[in-house]
């Protein structure tokens, strides 16, 4: 997805109110993001390589849906979800490859870079070592395949995740995740007023579960 950035624009007085001292995401409460000017929020998103925030609402919603039950992180980026969940994180670490990380800093994206406490390893390997119940995943970029415009030949295909456990959730948004295989498996999905994300069609932001449907 395409930031427009405009020159010199200084998102550095928001860093305050969204990073902890440690420089990753602290939870808020929807009500407090959506004060902010929006573009402003989505041009510090992606200074900041962060695609979903991590609001008190969706956290909390998140142990609902886990319920408990052995969960992991994949594609977890900078860990801002796993780490507050309490629940191993783990990433490919794609972004840090130096084309493609060159390729996201020219449209104004800072690319991901797992610290020490995500495990750099992707996403179906994950899932084959750590053997969850319950897999999370936000803005996951699936395996492309041929008539496709969105993916990345070296995503995982979500379809083989899904059929390992009892829960898959992906965080996403109908515009930028509509090609999705996945989508062609049962699935629920909900669209949340608290759910915020980077995307430029906010309404359209959803929680989507595939296995124990869960609310």
């Amino acid at each position: 997805m395409q930031f427009t950035i405009v020159k010199n624009q200084d998102t550095e007085h928001l860093d305050e109110l969204l990073l902890d001292a440690d420089g990753f995401c602290q939870p808020l409460p929807a009500a407090r993001l959506q004060e902010l000017d929006y573009e402003a929020f989505r041009i510090w998103c992606g200074r900041n390589a962060v695609y979903t925030f991590p609001t008190l609402e969706l956290v909390e919603h998140l142990r609902g849906l886990i319920n408990g039950r052995r969960a992991l992180e994949v594609g977890a980026g900078n860990g801002h979800l796993g780490r507050l969940l309490g629940v191993p994180m783990t990433d490919s670490a794609m972004q840090t490859e130096p084309g493609i990380a060159a390729h996201y800093r020219t449209i104004g994206q800072a690319p991901t870079n797992p610290p020490a406490d995500v495990e750099r390893i992707d996403a179906e390997a994950a899932v084959a070592k750590y053997r969850p119940q319950v897999v999370l995943a936000s803005w996951l970029t699936h395996k492309w395949e041929p008539g496709m415009t969105e993916g990345n030949e070296f995503g995982p295909d979500e379809r083989n995740i899904i059929g390992q456990v009892e829960t898959y959730i992906h965080i996403g948004n109908d515009r930028v995740h509509s090609q999705k295989p996945a989508w062609v498996l049962p699935h629920n999905k909900a669209w949340h007023p608290w759910l915020v994300t980077r995307a430029g069609a906010p309404e359209k932001n959803h929680i989507a579960v595939w296995g124990t449907l869960l609310s």
